[in-house]
């Protein structure tokens, strides 16, 4: 085929009812109007490249941030489950006149998102006067490979480790 106004030869491969031209830029389909092809229509290597660096440079930045947030999460977790347990041995003493060592009594289970990370225990002292308990949440797993005390309450409300930033105050 000749282009009529400059009498250049253009090669076309006709696939299924499409033209599309060899030699040029455009390509014409059934009643569509012709559409312009940049010849510049991806990314260079080098763009991908430096985006990508640019988000793993975002992601270490903030992969921190997230981490203290979920272990701080954890933690606060686990002291509403402490100090659920010690409500719970405070009616089981109305009821029974002494303190339980053993959390079922108590219909008390740890919270699903923590139970990979603390473990919890109550011990009673049920031959002292007044009598007395003191629950634990150990860190276990995770939770402890990042440094995380033990946190306690006991009979009376007294919470440990309490002077720490963090441990049941801000």
């Amino acid at each position: 085929m000749t282009n009529g106004a400059t009498g250049a030869l253009h090669l076309y491969k006709v696939c299924h009812k499409c033209i599309f031209p060899i030699s040029t830029t455009w390509i014409e389909a059934d009643n569509v109007n012709d559409r312009r092809v940049s010849a510049q229509g991806g990314f260079t290597l080098m763009e991908l490249m430096v985006a990508v660096a640019i988000v793993g440079i975002l992601a270490a930045l903030a992969y921190p941030s997230y981490a203290s947030y979920v272990r701080k999460s954890k933690r606060a977790t686990a002291q509403a489950a402490l100090m659920d347990i010690g409500a719970k041995e405070q009616a089981y003493l109305l009821d029974r006149r002494a303190y339980t060592g053993v959390l079922s009594d108590l219909g008390f289970s740890a919270p699903q998102e923590i139970r990979n990370d603390y473990v919890f225990t109550v011990v009673p002292d049920n031959t002292a006067s007044p009598l007395a308990f003191v629950a634990s949440a150990t860190p276990i797993n995770g939770q402890a490979a990042q440094s995380e005390r033990t946190l306690t309450v006991d009979q009376r409300g007294l919470r440990t480790p309490a002077s720490t930033r963090g441990y049941w105050t801000d």
